[in-house]
């Protein structure tokens, strides 16, 4: 502070956390920590959920996290952002933007 600094890098402990994270979740793409214990998340759709709506999946209820963006892969090489509604359809190749704490995410089907 002496110096005029307002925020200290700890690029070990930065790592650290980001590798303890992936070990949990092996399948995150991405991850934004958006408080202690709770992120946004980028995530493959997993298998068993491809064909269904999020309606049939309650997402919500089940895996007490909230789907928040769709990105559906298209032949054409370029992708589509959808904000999700309850009779969106996922598919294979979609990936998913979700928030929820982080054990929670853990928790979800590879």
């Amino acid at each position: 502070r002496r110096v005029g600094a307002d925020a200290l890098v700890n690029p070990e402990e930065e790592a650290a956390l980001r590798w303890t994270n992936r070990l949990l979740g092996p399948y995150v793409m991405e991850q934004i920590e958006l408080a202690a214990g709770h992120s946004l998340v980028q995530v493959p759709v997993p298998r068993d959920w491809v064909g269904h709506t999020l309606a049939e999946l309650d997402i919500r209820r089940r895996h007490n996290v909230n789907v928040v963006a769709i990105r559906h892969a298209s032949g054409e090489g370029e992708d589509a952002i959808d904000v999700p509604l309850p009779t969106t359809r996922l598919a294979k190749g979609d990936v998913i933007w979700l928030i929820g704490a982080n054990e929670d995410v853990a928790r979800l089907p590879g």
